[in-house]
Protein backbone atom coordinates (compact mmCIF):
# COMPACT_ATOMS: atom_id res chain seq x y z
CA UNK A 1 0.00 0.00 0.00
CA UNK A 2 1.04 3.18 -0.88
CA UNK A 3 1.30 5.50 1.86
CA UNK A 4 1.76 9.50 0.99
CA UNK A 5 4.62 11.26 2.73
CA UNK A 6 4.30 12.74 5.78
CA UNK A 7 3.34 16.58 5.95
CA UNK A 8 6.13 18.77 7.58
CA UNK A 9 4.57 20.38 10.63
CA UNK A 10 5.15 24.36 10.23
CA UNK A 11 6.53 26.01 13.15
CA UNK A 12 4.87 27.81 15.62
CA UNK A 13 3.50 31.70 14.99
CA UNK A 14 2.69 33.71 18.29
CA UNK A 15 -0.83 35.00 17.78
CA UNK A 16 -1.19 38.34 15.65
CA UNK A 17 -1.02 41.43 18.99
CA UNK A 18 -4.33 42.71 19.98
CA UNK A 19 -6.37 45.41 18.42
CA UNK A 20 -5.57 48.64 20.35
CA UNK A 21 -9.05 49.44 22.05
CA UNK A 22 -10.53 52.25 20.69
CA UNK A 23 -10.93 55.24 22.80
CA UNK A 24 -14.72 56.33 23.44
CA UNK A 25 -14.92 60.20 22.72
CA UNK A 26 -15.69 62.58 25.98
CA UNK A 27 -19.15 63.14 25.71
CA UNK A 28 -18.25 66.44 27.87
CA UNK A 29 -15.83 67.03 24.39
CA UNK A 30 -18.71 66.89 22.15
CA UNK A 31 -21.12 69.12 24.07
CA UNK A 32 -18.23 71.26 24.11
CA UNK A 33 -17.97 71.43 19.82
CA UNK A 34 -21.80 71.54 19.35
CA UNK A 35 -22.23 74.93 21.88
CA UNK A 36 -19.30 76.56 20.13
CA UNK A 37 -20.69 75.64 16.86
CA UNK A 38 -24.26 77.19 18.04
CA UNK A 39 -22.16 80.22 19.84
CA UNK A 40 -20.21 81.19 16.29
CA UNK A 41 -23.31 80.68 14.13
CA UNK A 42 -25.44 82.92 16.33
CA UNK A 43 -22.53 85.50 16.63
CA UNK A 44 -22.52 85.47 12.62
CA UNK A 45 -25.85 85.85 12.30
CA UNK A 46 -26.02 89.17 14.76
CA UNK A 47 -23.65 91.02 12.67
CA UNK A 48 -24.66 90.11 9.65
CA UNK A 49 -28.88 91.20 10.50
CA UNK A 50 -27.59 94.58 12.20
CA UNK A 51 -27.74 97.33 9.96
CA UNK A 52 -26.19 100.15 11.23
CA UNK A 53 -28.16 103.59 9.85
CA UNK A 54 -26.44 105.59 8.45
CA UNK A 55 -27.98 109.60 7.73
CA UNK A 56 -26.77 111.43 5.31
CA UNK A 57 -27.83 115.00 4.98
CA UNK A 58 -26.19 115.37 1.38
CA UNK A 59 -28.23 116.43 -1.57
CA UNK A 60 -27.21 114.42 -4.63
CA UNK A 61 -28.76 116.46 -7.70
CA UNK A 62 -29.82 113.98 -10.97
CA UNK A 63 -30.99 114.42 -14.17
CA UNK A 64 -32.44 111.22 -14.56
CA UNK A 65 -36.16 111.12 -13.75
CA UNK A 66 -37.00 108.88 -10.78
CA UNK A 67 -39.40 106.31 -12.07
CA UNK A 68 -42.97 106.22 -10.59
CA UNK A 69 -45.33 103.23 -10.65
CA UNK A 70 -48.07 103.75 -13.78
CA UNK A 71 -51.68 103.56 -12.08
CA UNK A 72 -53.92 100.25 -12.46
CA UNK A 73 -57.16 100.85 -13.97
CA UNK A 74 -60.23 100.70 -11.76
CA UNK A 75 -62.30 97.32 -13.16
CA UNK A 76 -65.39 98.44 -13.85
CA UNK A 77 -68.72 97.97 -12.52
CA UNK A 78 -71.40 99.33 -14.18
CA UNK A 79 -73.34 97.20 -16.90
CA UNK A 80 -73.52 100.19 -19.20
CA UNK A 81 -69.99 101.24 -18.92
CA UNK A 82 -69.22 96.98 -19.54
CA UNK A 83 -71.62 97.36 -22.24
CA UNK A 84 -69.75 100.29 -23.80
CA UNK A 85 -66.19 99.29 -23.71
CA UNK A 86 -66.69 95.61 -24.77
CA UNK A 87 -67.60 97.68 -28.03
CA UNK A 88 -64.67 99.72 -27.85
CA UNK A 89 -62.68 96.43 -27.37
CA UNK A 90 -64.44 94.74 -30.46
CA UNK A 91 -63.50 97.89 -32.18
CA UNK A 92 -60.08 98.29 -31.80
CA UNK A 93 -59.32 94.55 -32.13
CA UNK A 94 -60.58 95.11 -35.83
CA UNK A 95 -63.04 92.32 -35.25
CA UNK A 96 -64.78 91.43 -38.51
CA UNK A 97 -68.20 89.62 -39.08
CA UNK A 98 -71.43 90.02 -40.70
CA UNK A 99 -72.65 91.09 -37.42
CA UNK A 100 -70.95 91.99 -34.17
CA UNK A 101 -73.31 92.38 -31.27
CA UNK A 102 -71.54 93.08 -27.28
CA UNK A 103 -73.37 93.89 -24.22
CA UNK A 104 -73.72 92.47 -20.72
CA UNK A 105 -75.85 89.42 -20.54
CA UNK A 106 -78.47 88.86 -17.74
CA UNK A 107 -76.59 86.73 -16.05
CA UNK A 108 -74.07 89.13 -15.29
CA UNK A 109 -71.50 87.51 -17.65
CA UNK A 110 -70.27 90.34 -20.69
CA UNK A 111 -70.42 89.05 -23.95
CA UNK A 112 -69.59 89.55 -27.57
CA UNK A 113 -71.00 87.71 -30.52
CA UNK A 114 -69.65 87.44 -33.98
CA UNK A 115 -72.14 86.06 -36.80
CA UNK A 116 -70.04 85.18 -40.07
CA UNK A 117 -71.88 83.96 -42.98
CA UNK A 118 -68.14 82.56 -44.36
CA UNK A 119 -67.94 81.78 -48.30
CA UNK A 120 -69.63 78.82 -49.94
CA UNK A 121 -66.64 78.18 -51.36
CA UNK A 122 -65.02 77.50 -48.06
CA UNK A 123 -64.23 73.98 -46.85
CA UNK A 124 -65.53 72.71 -43.33
CA UNK A 125 -62.08 72.55 -42.18
CA UNK A 126 -61.74 76.29 -43.57
CA UNK A 127 -64.89 77.75 -42.13
CA UNK A 128 -63.79 75.83 -38.77
CA UNK A 129 -60.20 77.82 -38.98
CA UNK A 130 -61.90 81.22 -39.59
CA UNK A 131 -65.08 80.98 -36.69
CA UNK A 132 -62.41 79.68 -34.26
CA UNK A 133 -59.38 82.41 -35.28
CA UNK A 134 -62.31 84.98 -34.54
CA UNK A 135 -63.05 83.86 -31.33
CA UNK A 136 -60.46 83.53 -29.94
CA UNK A 137 -59.68 86.61 -31.22
CA UNK A 138 -62.59 88.36 -29.53
CA UNK A 139 -61.54 86.74 -26.04
CA UNK A 140 -58.12 87.93 -26.23
CA UNK A 141 -59.55 91.72 -26.71
CA UNK A 142 -61.82 90.94 -23.81
CA UNK A 143 -59.46 89.43 -21.68
CA UNK A 144 -56.52 92.26 -22.28
CA UNK A 145 -58.68 95.05 -21.39
CA UNK A 146 -58.02 96.24 -17.78
CA UNK A 147 -61.10 97.74 -17.36
CA UNK A 148 -62.73 94.25 -17.45
CA UNK A 149 -60.69 92.54 -15.21
CA UNK A 150 -62.39 91.25 -11.89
Amino acid sequence: MYQPPPRPIPPFQAPPPPRPLKKKPNPWFILGIIFGVVILCSVIGNAISKTSPTSTNTTVATDTPIPTDTPVPTPLTNKDAIANQLKADAANAQLQGDLITTGYGAKNNAFIQIGLNPPLTMSQSDQLSLVQTYCFNEQKAVWQDPLLKR
